[in-house]
């Protein structure tokens, strides 16, 4: 039970990983149209988006994680 924990536990911090990336990557993105970049040079929105869908699904699967190590008891 401790390696499922350790696995979910590593999940999270990917996720929150992920997610600060995909914060500074918008940074960056703002910083790149204020510049007056074209933004067909470097999808970086795209990026973003697919960091966040990680990041949800990563989350996701930790969730799912804790609902299987710890069923709910129906009251009686």
């Amino acid at each position: 039970m401790e390696s499922l924990d350790c696995i979910k536990s590593d999940l999270v911090k990917t996720a929150d990983h992920l997610e600060a990336l995909g914060k500074a990557l918008n940074g960056h993105a703002r910083f790149i149209q204020a510049r007056g970049a074209h933004p067909d040079q470097i999808d970086v929105d795209a990026h973003i988006q697919a960091l966040a869908q990680v990041t949800e699904a990563l989350r996701e699967v930790a969730t799912k994680m804790q609902s299987s190590l710890c069923p709910t008891v129906p009251n009686k």
